[in-house]
This record gives structure tokens, C-alpha cells and sequence, in this order.
């Protein structure tokens, strides 16, 4: 481990600066095992060689593994970032000449047993910044003195909080100053855009289909990533290659996606029909893995937003409305697998 272990002056690993290229991991090296000879895109490479190791929690452990090494990873990234940049917890930059005297923030103040108490919830569950509260004075060159008065006991306190931990109110209250990278907002996808566990989007299950999918980002991996697919029974418009872009996004409307299951299962037949079983809603989800080399080539929209009843959000409707191809209708037909 002491090998792999990323240095934080050279941004390599000791192995990484011996040899040249980062260590495989056990995952990896079992992968570009499987490519001697082989495609890179080889549909049969997204399966291990062994089906009893395919379906074995020693492989799921591995590519848990994996997963959690990147979000390590990223987390690192974001705390380095809002070092060197000055970041406050909101992912804004933040100006020393915006905090003065009689200004109204809020604050950072982890939930108390009282706030458990009396909003019967969970810590975690409970806002961790609140207020607003007011700035009374500077203190040093960062640090701020500030009067907040507790709705839930009545009394004013008065405390210290780093900069970092403060956050104006007019900035709260405005998500036009909220970093462009930090909103999902529904957009056309671009080559090199990362893909992110849970991200929602529009995407053909194969190069060269003739219509698409909405579909969830379940899992990224080094060489593949999974994706549960949502159906609709909704019929898409017939003259769509010849119509307006208007009369296509006036189509979409009541058109709603659903996530969907195979009854057999795992296999056969898709329903939107959840499984009784807790675990069998997470395991009979209709997915379908991919070649990571593919992405650009079927990922459409990305972040797109659905709404309560399942149909897209205006912004991806209008979005979906340029695409060269319309929705399509149900879950791919009888050989449906997962």
C-alpha cells in the first residue's frame, strides 16, 4: 500500500515515478487480461470469464473498490481545490470586503441534541449552516464575531466563525450566483464530460440505434459503466424526422419515463412494476453495461431532469426536441436481460 499511496508533493505515487505508469489494480489487471487477442470494445470482455466469479461477491467487493478509490479521489480534488482557490463551503469565492459590520449570513452550526429533539429528526438530517445571523465585528485577518439569535430557545449568542464558514445571504438566496459547474442543468453532451453515479440522461443503448433512452447512471468503472434503463409506453410522433421543433416538444408533453424491472428475475420481459422484495427492486433493475470507450458516441443529454410524474423537465424537453431521432417505446423487446 505504502507504493500506491499517493504523494501530495509530487502528485504520484512512489510506483507511478519508478516505473512510469500507475499501478493496475487486481480489477484492471484481470481486465486487460481478458483483451489479448480481443477488441477493446468486445461486448464479451464486460464479463468475466468465469460466470460463477461474474456473479460472486468477491467481484462486486473489487469493483466497490474501484469506485470508492475515485470518489476518494475526487473528494481530495474538491479539498484541494477549495484550498487553492479560496472556496467557501457553497463552492463560491468569496470577497473579505462583502463582510461587514451589520451584514446578514449564515453560518455554519452542527445540529445540537435540543435540535434533535424538538424537530424529531436526525443529525444528519438537520441543516447543518443556519441563520441569518449578524456580523458584529473582525476579528484578525479572516475570523468574524457574529450575533445569532436561536428561534427554538430565544437566546442570542454570540460566536466565531472562519470565513469560510459563512455565507452571505444575498448569495444564499441567489442560485444565479451559484458556480456554473456546481448546477445541473440539463445540457448536450461534449467529449470528455465525466459521468457521475446517479447522473440521469438521454442516451442510445447502441451506436448506430435510431432512437433513445432516458436512462440512470448506476456504475463507473475503468473500462465499462452500467446503466438502468426507464421506459415509457407513450407512442412518439410519427412524422418526428419532418416535423418542427415546436410540434416535437409539444409531443413530449405527458410522455413520462419510468424506471423499469424484468420480471424473470434479471431477465425476459420488462415491467415498471417494482418486485415485491426490497432486494429485488435493486437486483431485477433493467440495465445494461457498456464499454466506457463508447460514451461519446451514445451519450446524447446529460443531467437531464424529470419530474414528479416522470415526464422530462421544459429545458430537456426542449433539448430532446433537437435530436436527430425520437424516444423509443418500451423496454427493447422480449430478450430484455440485465
Amino acid at each position: 500500500m505504502i507504493n500506491t499511496t499517493l504523494s501530495s508533493a509530487t502528485k504520484r505515487t512512489p510506483f507511478e515515478i519508478a516505473h512510469g505508469l500507475p499501478a493496475r489494480t487486481i480489477a484492471q489487471a484481470r481486465i486487460e487480461a481478458q483483451r489479448v487477442g480481443r477488441g477493446a470494445t468486445d461486448p464479451e470482455i464486460l464479463e468475466d470469464v468465469s460466470p460463477v466469479f461474474d456473479g460472486s461477491a468477491v467481484k462486486h467487493i473489487l469493483e466497490k473498490a474501484v469506485e470508492i478509490a475515485e470518489e476518494v479521489k475526487a473528494v481530495s480534488e474538491w479539498h484541494r481545490r477549495m484550498t487553492h482557490e479560496g472556496l467557501n463551503q457553497k463552492g463560491q469565492r468569496y470577497n473579505m470586503d462583502h463582510f461587514v459590520e451589520g451584514a446578514k449570513v449564515y453560518f455554519y452550526r452542527p445540529p445540537s441534541i435540543l435540535d434533535v429533539i424538538k424537530k424529531t429528526r436526525k443529525a444528519k438530517h438537520i441543516d447543518h449552516y443556519v441563520g441569518p445571523a449578524v456580523i458584529v465585528k473582525k476579528i484578525g485577518s479572516r475570523s468574524f464575531q457574529i450575533s445569532y439569535t436561536n428561534p427554538l430557545t430565544g437566546t442570542t449568542q454570540l460566536l466565531q466563525r472562519d470565513a469560510g464558514m459563512i455565507i452571505l445571504k444575498k448569495e444564499w438566496l441567489s442560485p444565479s450566483l451559484v458556480p456554473s459547474e456546481n448546477r445541473l442543468i440539463p445540457s448536450k453532451h461534449q467529449e470528455g464530460m465525466e459521468l457521475r453515479v446517479g447522473e440521469m440522461v438521454v442516451m442510445m443503448d447502441y451506436p448506430d440505434a435510431k432512437d433513445w433512452y432516458v436512462a440512470e447512471v448506476a456504475q463507473v468503472l475503468g473500462d465499462r459503466f452500467t446503466v438502468n434503463g426507464f421506459t415509457t409506453t407513450g407512442a412518439p410522433l410519427a412524422t418526428y424526422r419532418t416535423a418542427s421543433r415546436k410540434d416535437r416538444v409539444r409531443a413530449l408533453l405527458g410522455i413520462s419515463f419510468h424506471r423499469t424491472w424484468c420480471k424473470d428475475k434479471g431477465k425476459g420481459e420488462g415491467t415498471i412494476i417494482p418486485p415485491a422484495h426490497l432486494k429485488g427492486r435493486e437486483k431485477y433493475l433493467w440495465n445494461w453495461r457498456i464499454p466506457i470507450g463508447e460514451k461519446d458516441q451514445l451519450l446524447l443529454i446529460r443531467n437531464v431532469a424529470l419530474e414528479m410524474d416522470g415526464c422530462l423537465s421544459k429545458v430537456t424537453k426542449e433539448l430532446a426536441a433537437t435530436l436527430k431521432y425520437p424516444h423509443h417505446v418500451g423496454a427493447g423487446g422480449a430478450e430484455t436481460e440485465s
